[in-house]
């Protein structure tokens, strides 16, 4: 195989693994396991970062462009 088609093989799987973790099926879920709950006797600061971080990711503050 070229190593062009390898290339193009290996951002079309990224595409499909970013695409799948983004999906709200498996949000729910990964929301659901207790390791990726945020721990309550954190300190307040640590929760607001953790906060501000979750808001950027929803509304899409700073994303990068994607690499296609």
């Amino acid at each position: 195989m070229a190593r062009g088609s390898n290339n193009r093989t290996s951002d079309a799987l990224a595409l499909e693994i970013r695409r799948q973790f983004g999906s709200d099926a498996v949000r729910r879920f990964v929301r659901a396991l207790p390791a990726f709950r945020v721990d309550p006797e954190l300190p307040r600061r640590i929760r607001d970062l953790l906060g501000k971080l979750d808001h950027a990711e929803h509304s899409g503050i700073g994303t990068l462009p994607r690499k296609h």
